[in-house]
C-alpha cells in the first residue's frame, strides 16, 4: 500500500513538473487561477443567496402558461400512456382483496388499494394525472410482454408471470409525433420555470447591492 502511495505520489509530481515546464508562452496561470478562484467564491455566495430568498413553489398557472407558449417544442418522440400499474410479488398478503379493489368501485375500494401499493408493491402508479413513457412501462413486465403500440386506451389487465402479478388500467395514449400532455412535461416546466426565477433573483440581488454600494459612497466611478 505504502509503495503505491509513493508511486502515484511520484507520478503526479513529475506530470505537474513537467506541465509547468511546457506552459505555452502568453498564458497566465496565476491570473487564470485569480479569475477561477474569484468565480468560485461569487458561485457560492449566489448558490447561499438562492437556497435562502428562492420561491420554488410553482403554481399550475404558471405551468399552464409555460405549456401553452412552449407546446411545439414537445413532441413526442416515443408513446407516452396515463395509467394506473400496480407490480407485486405474487406472495403478497391479501392478493384476492387487491383484485378487488382494483375494480374501484367506491373511495374504500381506492384507499385499500393504494395501502395495499405503498406495504407491497415493487413499484405502483396510482395517481391520476400520472404519465410514464411506454417503454419504461414495458420494461417493467417479462420481456416481450407489451409490445410498442399495442396499449390502447381503456385496456384493463390483470395477470401474473413470472413471480409477480401486474395490474394495469390505461387511461389514455399519447402518441409518438403528438403533442406532449401537459402532466408529462411538468417536471420540465417546473424546472424551466426555476431556472428563469433564480436567474432573475441573482439578477435583482446583483442590481440592489450596486444600488446600496453607490448610495453608501462604497463604489465610486470615476469619469
Amino acid at each position: 500500500i505504502i509503495g503505491t502511495y509513493v508511486e502515484n505520489w511520484a507520478k503526479d509530481n513529475l506530470m505537474l513538473h513537467v506541465a509547468e515546464e511546457n506552459v505555452p508562452k502568453g498564458i497566465d496561470i496565476d491570473k487564470m487561477v485569480e479569475e477561477y478562484r474569484q468565480n468560485l467564491i461569487q458561485l457560492h455566495y449566489e448558490r447561499n443567496l438562492v437556497e435562502q430568498r428562492l420561491d420554488t413553489f410553482v403554481s399550475k398557472q404558471e405551468v399552464k402558461a409555460y405549456y401553452k407558449t412552449s407546446k411545439e417544442d414537445h413532441v413526442l418522440k416515443q408513446n407516452v400512456i396515463r395509467c394506473f400499474f400496480i407490480k407485486a410479488p405474487n406472495n403478497a398478503p391479501d392478493l384476492d382483496d387487491a383484485k378487488k379493489w382494483w375494480k374501484m368501485e367506491n373511495d374504500l375500494d381506492a384507499t385499500q388499494l393504494e395501502e395495499f401499493a405503498e406495504q407491497f408493491a415493487q413499484i405502483y402508479i396510482l395517481e391520476d394525472s400520472t404519465w410514464i413513457r411506454e417503454a419504461d412501462l414495458a420494461a417493467q413486465f417479462p420481456n416481450g410482454t407489451l409490445k410498442e403500440g399495442s396499449l390502447k386506451a381503456g385496456k384493463n389487465l390483470v395477470t401474473e408471470k413470472q413471480g409477480y402479478l401486474y395490474f394495469l388500467k390505461v387511461h389514455e395514449v399519447a402518441k409518438k409525433g403528438e403533442i406532449a400532455p401537459m402532466g408529462f412535461v411538468k417536471g420540465k416546466a417546473r424546472s424551466y420555470i426555476l431556472l428563469k426565477r433564480k436567474m432573475k433573483l441573482i439578477e435583482d440581488m446583483a442590481s440592489e447591492m450596486y444600488k446600496r454600494e453607490i448610495n453608501k459612497k462604497n463604489v465610486v466611478i470615476y469619469q
